[in-house]
């Protein structure tokens, strides 16, 4: 069976219009025929698969435009703080799926829904083990909310500068409150989050299937290089090629290559 002849349906072209037809005739990877299921009927193989949509829409493939892939992907894994209207809610979800995880990463609060009207600190999650490292990221992605063992990880010379910009918190005392902001997030926090192993890498099947049900065939996606390699290695390499995925994917790299990368990073052909 190589053709497929999806019948009785809604058919968007590339300009966004509704097709003539309320058919479709595709053989193999190509689409053969858009028209009037009669019509249709008449082409077919004797073998083609034949599929009512009833009705249905058939569109396109679409592309996400600005996608960080492997942030994505590691948000899914993560805990998702977006849903709590209160802060004394969210720490309640947090301390009772506290299972002693040695890093632990979230997404998406936002102080400005709370209840409380109140940002989050450092000592809302001493409830955590000792050990335990806190990373929590805001829903615009502008600041982050970290715990006391996160902060004994950094350097106090860093920090001088960031503090005097404004961009780390501090309470009246002089004590930072676990609150970073834009370039001190991006410069202090983030870089340790991008060094915890990423899902996206070796379980890239288990994610593609969200890209999948909203019909997004193609990625533009924002990556560092090291993580640009890794994905060539997975899914380029004809020698270690992985998981076919059907997605395209687009890298635009915000860390530059070095010289010796330039040379070796071409497409295999």
């Amino acid at each position: 069976m190589s053709q497929i002849l999806l019948h009785s349906g809604k058919i968007y072209t590339n300009d966004g219009e509704t097709a003539a037809g309320d058919s479709l005739l595709i053989n193999g990877n190509l689409i053969l025929a858009i028209g009037k299921k009669l019509d249709l009927m008449q082409r077919c193989a004797p073998d083609a698969f034949i599929y009512d949509l009833e009705g249905r829409i058939v569109f396109p493939g679409f592309i996400d435009s600005h996608l960080h892939l492997s942030e994505w992907a590691r948000r899914e894994a993560s805990y998702d703080l977006e849903p709590y209207k209160r802060l004394s809610d969210l720490l309640h979800f947090l301390k009772t799926e506290n299972h002693g995880a040695e890093w632990v990463i979230g997404y998406g609060w936002n102080a400005n829904l709370w209840e409380e009207k109140r940002l989050p600190g450092a000592d809302d999650l001493l409830f955590y083990n000792l050990g335990q490292k806190v990373i929590f990221f805001s829903k615009d992605w502008h600041s982050v909310w970290v715990n006391d063992a996160v902060i004994d990880l950094l350097d106090p010379a860093q920090l001088t500068g960031y503090i005097d910009k404004k961009l780390v918190d501090t309470n009246r005392l002089g004590q930072l409150t676990g609150i970073f902001r834009e370039e001190a997030m991006s410069k202090l926090i983030s870089p340790m989050v991008a060094k915890l192993p990423n899902p996206f890498f070796d379980q890239a099947t288990a994610y593609y299937p969200h890209l999948y049900k909203n019909g997004i065939t193609g990625v533009h996606t924002m990556e560092t290089f090291e993580d640009y390699k890794r994905l060539r290695r997975i899914y380029q390499y004809q020698v270690n090629r992985g998981p076919r995925l059907g997605i395209y994917i687009y890298c635009l790299l915000y860390t530059s290559p070095s010289p010796r990368d330039r040379t070796r990073s071409r497409m295999p052909s």
